[in-house]
């Protein structure tokens, strides 16, 4: 999710003036079996406000979005766009329409989801020129894959036994800003080992939560330590940088510079990674 959401271009997503990024998170209320009994009746309520979101402003909703799932088997969606209008506004609009949406038929329960059924925060820093920043947020703003918060990707059993749980996220009307490449083994594993060096130069540490046990006793104890964040291990995976583009044309520069012209050449590095680092 995180490699595709990074090779996206936001370009027209922020083209209007002064564009205000945002998170939308949509709930259901507490009986929610009972308005979304399957993966199939969530995701038209999700195609609904895509919809609606076009109709009452004029434009192509563009978004990435994704489902999770809470303790109470419940599903909720994240989404991530430009607020069309102040986002005061937005929100009150945003909390309307979900209810409409989802139209829960016991009077109660309507009222409270329109009180605590939406939530809309600004992405602070998230522009066009930090596809890296978008992804990332997102992916945190959401929960990890691994670890306290893993119940949020088990779908409940009701839509399990109906025969399917729908996809788990996706983006809407966004296009790719990427290229493939293909090179040979010799010069893929220079292009991975060169990688990997630039991410460890960068010093990036992130938080883990480990577990430690007690030889002698058998306990077992979790702990939070830091730890550098590790890319290409066994030569192969991929990285997130906001400079794409010119980390491609550096690759270029150095396959030229560590291959002569017999093994790789000149015209062949053009081809794959400068022309397509110039568009």
């Amino acid at each position: 999710m995180v490699s595709k959401f990074s090779s996206l271009d936001y370009t027209t997503m922020f083209e209007k003036e002064n564009p205000i990024p945002v998170m939308i998170t949509l709930t259901y209320p507490g009986d929610w079996l009972v308005v979304a009994p399957s993966a199939k009746a969530s995701k038209a309520h999700l195609t609904s406000f895509r919809k609606r979101f076009e109709r009452r402003f004029g434009i192509k909703f563009q978004a990435l979005w994704k489902a999770e799932f809470q303790r109470r088997g419940a599903v909720h969606f994240h989404l991530f766009c430009v607020a069309p209008v102040p986002v005061i506004e937005f929100r009150d609009w945003v909390a309307e329409t979900w209810v409409s949406i989802v139209n829960h038929p016991d009077p109660e329960q309507k009222r409270r989801h329109r009180i605590a059924g939406t939530a809309v925060d600004i992405a602070r820093g998230s522009t066009k020129e930090s596809p890296k920043r978008i992804a990332i947020y997102f992916a945190k703003h959401s929960s990890p894959n691994i670890g306290a918060k893993e119940y949020q990707n088990q779908p409940p059993i009701e839509w399990i036994e109906a025969g399917s749980v729908g996809r788990f996220w996706g983006y809407w009307n966004l296009g790719f800003q990427s290229a493939i490449v293909e090179l040979d083994l010799y010069h893929a594993l220079f292009i991975s080992r060169t990688l990997r060096k630039w991410h460890r130069a960068q010093d990036q540490i992130s938080k883990k939560r480990v577990r430690r046990v007690n030889i002698e006793t058998g306990e077992a104890k979790y702990r939070w330590v830091s730890r550098r964040v590790k890319r290409f291990p066994k030569e192969a995976g991929f990285l997130i940088a906001d400079c794409g583009l010119e980390l491609a044309d550096s690759l270029a520069r150095a396959l030229l510079a560590k291959f002569d012209s017999h093994s790789l050449p000149r015209s062949e590095i053009s081809k794959t990674f400068r022309d397509k680092s110039q568009r």
